[in-house]
């Protein structure tokens, strides 16, 4: 019996397949024992010690073009600095991997909560708010796409296009685009209660429209109203609902 194995019997054994294998003896940093008298690539205990060694650095993030050099020219000095590196690295993907798992769970919750009160009005009790100006328009203003990359673009805010809402405040002459924001901004939105009503539009005649019953809504159940009416585009629930937008109009409840 033969004490090396055939190359199904490593791949097998190491749990990967022969096209890894032949890709790292391509890249030459696995070479076979041997090739026996039919051609076959025959392969003993120091392949499988270094396979192990290339999988251990792989799963490191490490490339296989540094392996190779790892193997040529490193000493334990470098092997500590290189999976000191790697540490680094994996801290950060952590890091991202919590992000992206954090603003999941706030879509989740934000998407129920939309679902729950769709259509509905309701009397929210909501804390003070700053949003950033990012443009003062009269009424006639279209919402285009050449308006889009005209405030978010040439504003220095084009990553916020799907991360954070649009808030638009509305009195009787202009509208004031905003974005929200973590730190003091142009606007401060007053705690208290706001009248809060959300709905599915496809086209800004729905928008006026609803814009109309929310005010008919306040006046017939005499809620009196104060400040501007506020609009928000939930832009990160918009998936849930294909070709509509997510709108909440919403304000403040005069004491």
């Amino acid at each position: 019996m033969k004490k090396d194995i055939t190359i199904g019997e490593f791949a097998n054994l190491m749990d990967v397949s022969t096209h890894q294998i032949r890709y790292f003896e391509e890249k030459g940093i696995l070479l076979p024992s041997y090739i026996d008298e039919n051609g076959y690539r025959m392969y003993g205990i120091n392949q499988i010690y270094t396979l192990s060694h290339i999988l251990l650095l792989r799963r490191l993030n490490i490339s296989v073009s540094d392996i190779k050099k790892q193997f040529t020219t490193y000493s334990p000095d470098d092997y500590m600095e290189a999976l000191e590196k790697s540490v680094t690295e994996i801290e950060k993907q952590i890091r991202d991997l919590q992000i992206i798992k954090d603003v999941t769970e706030r879509i989740i919750t934000k998407a129920k909560s939309s679902q729950e009160y769709l259509n509905n009005f309701t009397m929210k009790s909501i804390p003070e708010r700053h949003v950033s100006l990012l443009q003062k328009n009269d009424l006639t203003f279209s919402f285009d796409a050449r308006n889009i990359y005209n405030l978010l673009y040439k504003s220095n805010k084009l990553d916020n296009i799907y991360s954070n809402d649009f808030i638009t405040l509305i009195d009787e002459e202009h509208w004031y685009f905003c974005l929200e924001s973590c730190n003091p901004g142009d606007f401060i939105l007053k705690k208290g209660s706001y009248l809060s009503y959300h709905i599915l539009i496809k086209d800004k005649n729905e928008l006026g429209n609803a814009i109309e019953y929310f005010f008919e809504y306040a006046q017939s159940n005499k809620i009196k109203l104060e400040g501007q009416l506020i609009r928000i585009e939930n832009s990160d629930i918009a998936m849930f609902y294909n070709d509509q937008l997510s709108i909440e109009l919403q304000m403040l409840i005069r004491d």
